[in-house]
């Protein structure tokens, strides 16, 4: 899941160096330099935030993950039994109040 979310701050950098890029490529002197040179950056750049979500997810320290897991997870990773659990007890004491009442 870390990977996933830092895909999108890599996709925006990747994007922005691109458009610096063209930018640079249509100025002339020393503004053209400083272009290539901000747009190479930021694709350096855009390689850090997958590289260190892919460290984080290989090595279990990824803090999405350990958030969803905690909310959603039980120790098996099996969510649809716990939803699956919840959702019966929950029309089960329905039905006992609408039997309650009559």
């Amino acid at each position: 899941m870390c990977f996933f979310v830092s895909l999108v701050l890599a996709t925006i950098l990747v994007t922005v160096g691109f458009f610096v890029l063209v930018a640079a490529g249509k100025s002339e002197g020393a503004l053209a330099k400083f272009g290539r040179i901000l747009a190479i950056w930021l694709f350096v750049l855009a390689v850090v935030p997958p590289a260190g979500s892919a460290y984080a997810a290989f090595s279990g320290k990824c803090p999405v993950a350990k958030a969803l897991k905690g909310k959603m997870y039980d120790h098996r990773g099996a969510w649809r039994q716990k939803m699956h659990e919840h959702w019966e007890e929950r029309i089960r004491q329905h039905i006992e109040e609408m039997h309650g009442d009559k």
